[in-house]
């Protein structure tokens, strides 16, 4: 037998055979229908839930991200804006103030009304040393007003000064007691605790000069001449002595 025509036929029948073994399969499988486990399924519709709440919440978060990144922006301008009205308006404060304690202190300075002035001077002075007196309050105020409040200043220690110096030359304690206050508002204390003690100094050496004195006097000799006050005493002394 030829094994060429055989090898043919073969292949012929096995044709035959898978094409209709292929027809048999087909017709079986055309009604069937794949159907997931419930499990399966109900895990595949939470992960899809989460995946999608996930892009939701990244989404929301970019968009929150991108406007608060904006949002601290203006917030920040704003606040910077804010400062410099703030500056501003306490620029125009000092101003204010400054023209009305320095037209304040020269009127009373003229008039006599010293506390009234001392007290002006002390604001001016206070303000000056929490730094207000910028540039821009100064130039607001008017250079008139910065000259008139220095020149009121000076003359006012001055006065004062006097003033204190006469009341411990004449120990005068009521004026003392009046000007001591206010040399300490316009910062004279130093001024002030130097020539008080001046005034001490001065009161002990009178007290001093009365006890030298008074020595002298109760050591002199019985032969030495005494006056007639003294001869009172001396007397009155001894009657005291010689009285029951």
């Amino acid at each position: 037998e030829d094994p060429y025509a055989a090898l043919a036929a073969l292949s012929e029948r096995s044709a035959g055979r898978a094409e209709k073994l292929s027809q048999e399969l087909a017709g079986e499988i055309a009604g069937f229908v794949l159907t997931l486990p419930t499990s399966f399924r109900q895990d595949t519709e939470e992960v899809s839930t989460t995946m999608a709440c996930s892009d939701s919440i990244l989404n929301s978060l970019t968009k929150i991200a991108t406007g608060g990144t904006q949002a601290s922006q203006e917030i920040r301008t704003l606040e910077q804006e804010k400062r410099l009205l703030e500056l501003h308006a306490q620029d125009v404060e000092t101003a204010l103030a400054l023209r009305r304690n320095s037209d304040g202190a020269a009127e009373a300075l003229s008039s006599q009304k010293y506390a009234v002035a001392a007290q002006c001077v002390q604001d001016y002075l206070q303000n000056e040393k929490q730094k207000r007196h910028t540039k821009r309050a100064l130039a607001y105020a008017g250079e008139y007003t910065v000259q008139q409040m220095e020149t009121t200043q000076r003359v006012l220690k001055e006065t004062l000064s006097q003033k204190y110096e006469l009341a411990v030359q004449q120990c005068n304690l009521q004026s003392l007691g009046e000007l001591t206050p206010l040399l300490s508002q316009i910062e004279m204390e130093k001024e002030a605790v130097s020539m008080y003690l001046r005034f001490l100094q001065s009161i002990l050496a009178v007290e001093l000069d009365k006890q030298v004195k008074l020595g002298v006097e109760s050591e002199r000799p019985s032969d030495m001449p005494q006056s007639r006050a003294s001869q009172r005493r001396e007397e009155a002394r001894r009657a005291q002595t010689q009285a029951p």
